[in-house]
């Protein structure tokens, strides 16, 4: 009876001993903390990710790091597979590795031994992994005072440096919406773990604002509409005008009547990504001036306008060439 006991003993301490095991390997690894945070991920539940990794980032730089962002964001960690977890006491490291556009992406997760529970099985917890930033400075040719980050408009800190902190996926960025004079292009930023040696994820894709057909439209509706405000000025030297009756001037008509006798060309040209010139060519006008100029003067109407696309709007910059 009694080696019976014994054997019973040593069979429920064999038991109870492999069971810690699987349990420690299991629920209880190193990995279970990692798992949990790429499951976060993948389900696009942001906030839990981050309260998992307990992240240290500021509030002021988590506005796009929301559930209703992150959960619309494309290609976030799917498949996730745990490569190698090398323990070293109370500490571990976990590889794990995922797919994203195509690239596998690796990264490296520091975890620390938390206490026990139950006083037998391992608890684990992750240290904060960083949260990768996106750097767009190689994008955008001068500064911008905000950038649209998968629908939500946020304000860059530094104009000059614009960027966000981002969790892993394939980001979508644009510029606000300045519709119908400007569009600008939609480019993707790939985010995977913490890039190298801690750099920012550099995006080089062009972002800028282009010129709409409306634009165009725009610019030579106000070219004209300049056209008809000097000549219906009383003046042989309409104020900010870009041609005068020098013959009137000479005569000294003070007061002239302006007749538009060739209708101008007007065409608009975008000059730059900002910029529009609008040519006023092959016009001509006469004046009369009553008895100070009884007789019709004339002055050709051939030049060029420029408007500069601010916030949205056209603003003239310059008259030049008048002739």
């Amino acid at each position: 009876m009694i080696v019976r006991g014994v054997i019973a003993a040593l069979v429920l301490l064999i038991t109870v001993f492999v069971a810690r095991s699987v349990i420690n390997s299991t629920q209880f690894s190193p990995t279970a903390p990692v798992e949990d945070y790429m499951a976060a991920l993948g389900r696009g539940d942001a906030e839990a990710a981050l309260a998992i990794a307990e992240s240290e980032l500021p509030l002021s730089e988590q506005a796009v790091l929301s559930n209703e962002v992150y959960e619309k964001v494309e290609g976030r960690p799917d498949d996730v597979e745990v490569r190698t977890v090398r323990r070293d006491g109370d500490a571990a490291v976990v590889e794990a590795s995922w797919e994203l556009d195509g690239s596998t992406v690796e990264q490296e997760f520091s975890v620390v031994r938390d206490g026990s529970s139950y006083g037998i099985f391992d608890r684990w917890k992750l240290s904060p992994p960083e949260v990768p930033v996106v750097d767009l400075t190689n994008s955008m040719d001068g500064g911008t005072p905000a950038v649209v980050v998968n629908g939500v408009e946020m304000k860059m800190p530094d104009p000059d440096s614009p960027r966000f902190a981002a969790l892993p996926g394939m980001w979508e960025v644009t510029l606000p919406d300045r519709a119908p004079l400007v569009t600008a292009p939609t480019i993707r930023a790939p985010v995977g773990g913490v890039a190298q040696e801690g750099l920012p994820v550099y995006v080089t894709d062009t972002l800028e604002y282009t010129m709409t057909p409306a634009a165009l439209d725009a610019a030579e509706a106000l070219a004209r509409a300049e056209l008809d405000t000097c000549l219906a000025s009383r003046k042989p030297d309409p104020p900010g005008c870009p041609f005068r009756d020098v013959n009137a001037q000479v005569a000294g008509a003070p007061r002239v009547t302006w007749t538009l006798t060739t209708t101008p060309t007007i065409t608009a040209t975008a000059y730059d990504s900002t910029t529009i010139r609008v040519a006023v060519a092959d016009g001509m006008a006469t004046t009369r001036g009553g008895e100070a100029q009884p007789d019709a003067g004339a002055a050709g109407i051939d030049y060029t306008v420029e408007y500069t696309m601010k916030d949205g709007r056209l603003v003239k910059t310059e008259n030049f060439g008048a002739s």
